[in-house]
């Protein structure tokens, strides 16, 4: 078996692509059904007060589903790429590995790729369960617009990925590594408040099915130039710090 295969099985027989997909598609039908039930829940007179909350939209139940799918979603995605990852987190896994595999990049990227494809796959799949609902519950949307902003979503998906495994080679517990990757998307995430900085920071790319519905900000080209070439820094640095590792052993 390929090392390719095994981390393939590994997050089968582990649950974590059941994680992975599950949260995406709870989230994509779960978000069109509360966005066109929630007028329903909330319009009415309390002591007085009367709430009114116009008919659901197509945008907006999608806007919901991408909200949550870069909140919750990027949790899920990031402690599942913790725990894949994070191979010196189990000493005698390591070592068994850095005596076979002589190629620092395979300590790595099978780990990396079976995630990132995995996360992708259930925001394809969650965003196609919201547009089905959508569709049937609320209106119809342009799916060419919700592939799009899916596709930069997806980027978003695979830097994040990458920004856990550079973590990885940097420090041991799975714990570490979780919680040093969401304290870096955190400090990424507290740039959108910089208005010169925005355009270029790769959380703008969390909200691409929201940039790409209507009335939306279009794609942030910049955003996506930035982190590509990031992406790809990234992971050559992780395995440049995983093949150190090895030689220090």
């Amino acid at each position: 078996m390929t090392v390719w295969r095994l981390e393939i099985a590994r997050l089968w027989r582990t649950r974590r692509l059941v994680a992975l997909l599950g949260v995406f598609l709870v989230l994509g039908f779960g978000e069109p059904v509360l966005t066109y039930y929630l007028p329903q829940l909330v319009n009415g007179e309390t002591n007085g007060i009367k709430i009114v909350i116009p008919p659901a939209t197509p945008a907006q139940a999608l806007k919901g589903f991408s909200q949550n799918a870069a909140q919750l979603g990027i949790l899920v995605v990031v402690i599942v790429a913790a725990a894949s990852v994070a191979l010196d987190a189990r000493p005698a896994l390591a070592s068994f590995y850095r005596t076979r595999i002589r190629c620092p990049s395979l300590l790595i990227l099978p780990r990396a790729t079976a995630v990132a494809v995995a996360s992708v796959v259930g925001l394809v799949l969650g965003s196609a369960a919201a547009w089905y609902e959508t569709r049937v519950l609320i209106g119809y949307l342009s799916p060419a617009r919700l592939a799009a902003g899916c596709g930069l979503e997806a980027l978003w998906l695979v830097f994040s990925v990458v920004v856990v495994t550079t973590w990885a080679t940097l420090v041991r517990s799975v714990l570490a590594v979780a919680g040093w990757s969401l304290a870096t998307l955190l400090v990424l995430a507290l740039l959108d408040s910089i208005t010169a900085v925005a355009p270029w920071a790769p959380t703008a790319l969390a909200s691409g099915i929201q940039d790409l519905l209507p009335g939306g900000g279009g794609v942030p080209w910049r955003a996506v130039a930035v982190t590509a070439a990031a992406t790809a820094l990234l992971l050559a640095v992780a395995t440049r710090l995983a093949g150190s590792r090895r030689s220090d052993r």
